[in-house]
């Protein structure tokens, strides 16, 4: 079993600063609460936070950034992203993923309010189709769906059987495509 720790870091939301999020997975109980140094995997929900800091510190190298982008081509993503961002990905040898979760979001949640929080489901697809976990444990795509029903369900199912599915759906979406 894995142990997980996740907490955020609030921006200066009078400035505008993005909030970063931290989540540390760990095969050992994880003794430490801070900041952390060398990150594996990079979620960017704004292609903007490259123009208000330093989204990139500490990627790890072979790490992954994560674009949210309406845009399709590697060439047109790739366009966005600022040179001194561009230097520090071929560096670090990072990989580069990108999808719209905001569409995902829109065609998926069928309550307008809920489109936000469903952008951040679909995160969760794309954070297991970018780490290791399924592979690690000898996962086939069908058994990683199946646990993380069991835990959309542990979650969500009291509030209805249509939540669990578009909460479903969006997960695998973000994993899929």
């Amino acid at each position: 079993s894995l142990q997980v720790q996740a907490y955020p870091k609030y921006g200066s939301s009078k400035k505008g600063l993005p909030t970063t999020y931290y989540l540390t997975v760990g095969e050992e109980r994880i003794r430490t609460h801070c900041e952390l140094e060398h990150v594996e995997f990079i979620p960017l929900n704004d292609i903007n936070a490259f123009n208000v800091g330093d989204p990139l510190r500490g990627l790890a190298d072979g790490g992954t950034i994560f674009l949210n982008t309406p845009k399709t081509t590697p060439e047109t993503i790739w366009k966005d992203v600022p040179q001194w961002a561009k230097d520090r990905i071929r560096q670090k040898n990072a990989r580069v993923l990108a999808l719209d979760t905001f569409q995902i979001a829109a065609e998926v949640a069928t309550k307008a309010d809920l489109r936000i929080r469903m952008m951040g489901i679909v995160l969760v697809g794309v954070f297991l189709k970018a780490t290791p976990f399924a592979e690690r444990f000898n996962m086939d795509f069908d058994q990683l769906m199946a646990g993380v029903e069991r835990a959309v369900r542990a979650r969500w199912e009291k509030r209805g059987e249509q939540v669990v599915q578009e909460n479903l759906t969006s997960i695998r979406r973000g994993y899929q495509e």
